[in-house]
């Protein structure tokens, strides 16, 4: 299976019973993310986050996605208002993914936050946030040292 098969299947799924199968918002978002199709990703991890409010992983997923819808608006309008907003998802996004990591005891569980504060580390950068990028890159190499 493709990444056009999964997100064809898992929409059916979703449009179906989007209540009993909400564990499908999550894997959707990702398999959009990878096709590009940052709108129905978008959606879909805004589902996953609605659904799933304590799931970081969920909250990782949505910022990937507001990352790449905020590089896209970047291109278009630098200064637009919807560059801001898309910047400010992606970073709060990142920020509640590693608050709802918290400290993590699984070596597994540390990469993914990790993960996280590196992809806020970078989102910080974009705005030359300095301070704020080194803390989250900080917290990053304090999880996961060889990532």
């Amino acid at each position: 299976m493709n990444f056009f098969d999964a997100t064809g299947f898992l929409k059916q799924v979703l449009d179906g019973d989007p209540t009993r199968y909400r564990d499908a918002f999550l894997p959707l978002a990702n398999s959009a993310w990878f096709l590009q199709d940052l709108d129905t990703a978008r959606w879909a991890a805004d589902q996953a986050v609605e659904a799933y409010p304590d799931a970081p992983g969920a909250w990782l997923e949505r910022g990937r996605i507001a990352m790449a819808q905020f590089l896209a608006a970047q291109g278009e309008e630098p200064e637009g208002a919807r560059t801001a907003t898309r910047w400010s998802e992606t970073a709060e996004s990142f920020q509640r993914a590693v608050e709802l990591y918290g400290t993590p005891a699984t070596e597994a569980a540390q990469a993914r936050l990790a993960e996280a504060a590196t992809q806020l580390g970078h989102a910080m950068m974009w705005k030359q946030k300095g301070p704020e990028a080194t803390e989250a890159f900080g917290t990053a190499i304090a999880f996961d040292p060889q990532g």
